[in-house]
């Protein structure tokens, strides 16, 4: 099964590469990475190693959060805590309990308060991924 963070990788790269109107053959030229490579990431999904993360976001010019969909600014980088929660939300409530502390203002959550700040957060991303995206007519998102 395709993670999120695997679905929205292959999504973006493919994204950012036709921006630049690029081939996939083109993209692996100038990336010096083999171009079965490129294909690879894009329809399986598959993540490469870190290094090569650094390089595609470096020749994009957005930080590699924006690649793994932890974030839908280009050029936010995420704090520790928040990319273990966000990577978090594929596995179940209480793997994310077990893996985590919530504390808010100094007092830790109950478990019923984390389990609804979770589905907060997974109906949050859910409506992100559906809502359509509504162009005026010099092109602006609205």
């Amino acid at each position: 099964m395709v993670s999120i963070m695997e679905s929205e990788f292959k999504r973006r790269l493919k994204e950012l590469r036709k921006d630049k109107k690029l081939s996939q053959d083109q993209l692996s030229d100038l990336l010096s990475i083999p171009s079965s490579s490129i294909r690879r990431y894009e329809t399986s999904g598959e993540l490469p190693k870190r290094e090569r993360l650094e390089q595609i976001a470096d020749f994009f010019m957005v930080s590699i959060d924006y690649l793994l969909g932890r974030t839908d600014n280009p050029e936010q980088v995420l704090s520790d805590p928040s990319r273990v929660l966000i990577d978090s939300l594929d596995l179940t409530d209480e793997e994310i309990m077990d893996k985590m502390d919530f504390i808010i203002d100094g007092i830790k959550l109950e478990e019923e308060d984390i389990r609804r700040f979770i589905a907060l957060v997974r109906a949050e991303r859910s409506m992100k991924k559906q809502a359509p995206v509504v162009r005026g007519a010099n092109g602006d998102t609205l």
